[in-house]
C-alpha cells in the first residue's frame, strides 16, 4: 500500500462513530463483500458497487467517483481501504440524513404557512384568527409589531419568502 500524502497516525473519525453499531457493521460486511480478492483494497468500480449496495446515492460520472477518492486523499492511489470506505460511507449517510431533516423543516414551515395564511399571504387578520384558534391572548398592538417585523417590503402582508426569513431569525 502506497503511503498517503500528510499521513495522520491517529485518525478519528467523528462521523463514523455517530453511525449505529448496525450500520457500522455493514458497512464492513460490505466493504467485505466487495472486496472479492481480499486484498483489503477497493478500486472506483468497487467502491460504486459497495455503495450501491448500502442504497447511497453514488456519483455515476467517473469524475464523482474520483471526488470521493480525493475526499479520502486517494485520487493518485484509485483505490481505497477499509478506514477510507467508513469515512466516505458514514459522510455520505450523514449527509443523507441531513438533507432528509432539511426536507422534514421545509414540510413543517409550509404547513405552519398555510396554518397562518389566507389566500397564500400572512395578513394582520389571518395571524389574528390563527392566535384567537391557538388560544394565544395577543393584542392588535402586538400583532401589528409582529406583522411589521416579518413584512419587510412593507406590502401589509407577509409572503413566503419573509415567512422563511422570520422562521429562521426565530431559530425555528
Amino acid at each position: 500500500m502506497a503511503p498517503r500524502q500528510n499521513t495522520v497516525l491517529f485518525r478519528f473519525n467523528l462521523s463514523f462513530i455517530m453511525l449505529s453499531r448496525e450500520q457500522r457493521k455493514e458497512i464492513k460486511e460490505v466493504f467485505a463483500m466487495v472486496d472479492t480478492i481480499g486484498a483489503g483494497l477497493l478500486d472506483g468500480e468497487a467502491l460504486y458497487k459497495a455503495l450501491r449496495a448500502l442504497g447511497l446515492e453514488v456519483p455515476v460520472a467517473p469524475a464523482g467517483i474520483e471526488d470521493l477518492l480525493r475526499t479520502v486523499g486517494r485520487e493518485q492511489d484509485g483505490y481505497i481501504d477499509i478506514d477510507d470506505f467508513q469515512k466516505i460511507v458514514s459522510d455520505l449517510m450523514l449527509q443523507r440524513d441531513e438533507e432528509d431533516e432539511e426536507d422534514d423543516d421545509s414540510d413543517r414551515r409550509r404547513d405552519a404557512f398555510r396554518i397562518l395564511a389566507e389566500d397564500g399571504r400572512i395578513t394582520l387578520q389571518s395571524l389574528r384568527k390563527a392566535s384567537q384558534a391557538q388560544g394565544e391572548a395577543w393584542t392588535i398592538q402586538e400583532l401589528t409589531e409582529m406583522m411589521n417585523e416579518a413584512d419587510t417590503n412593507h406590502d401589509g402582508h407577509i409572503d413566503p419568502v419573509e415567512f422563511e426569513r422570520i422562521w429562521k431569525l426565530a431559530g425555528l
